[in-house]
């Protein structure tokens, strides 16, 4: 490997290291303002370890990015459909625990196409 090969690739070690670093800020401000969840469709709790689930409508999905401020942007895709959405107490059903007064994203829901398995204990 030569000189200017070795600077590329420290330069773009250094420019990852500096995103990881202000992804992780911000998830941390997140955290001291809001705690570990995100407030997804029907009002449902979902941890921030779970960046994408269905929306309402059936059909697109609904997900979160942090930003520098410590808040949380939520955006939907954007797909037609002719199903009816989910009513609140439906996608509660399906998708949804109540504990503590909250409703939380039901980790163990076998409805839920997620091969990804996250431990959390927050509540």
């Amino acid at each position: 490997m030569d000189k200017q090969e070795e600077e590329r690739k420290e330069k773009e070690r250094i420019e990852r290291e500096k995103c990881e670093k202000q992804v992780q800020m911000q998830k941390d401000n997140y955290i001291k303002k809001n705690g570990y969840f995100w407030t997804g469709p029907a009002d449902v709790k979902i941890p921030l370890s779970i960046r994408r689930v269905p929306s309402l409508d059936r059909v697109n999905s609904t997900s979160y990015s942090l930003t520098d401020g410590g808040t949380c942007q939520v955006s939907n895709t954007v797909l037609g459909t002719n199903k009816q959405p989910y009513t609140t107490d439906e996608y509660r059903e399906k998708f949804a625990i109540y504990t503590n007064g909250d409703w939380y994203w039901n980790m163990s829901n076998k409805n839920i196409k997620n091969s990804q398995k996250h431990f959390w204990n927050f509540l």
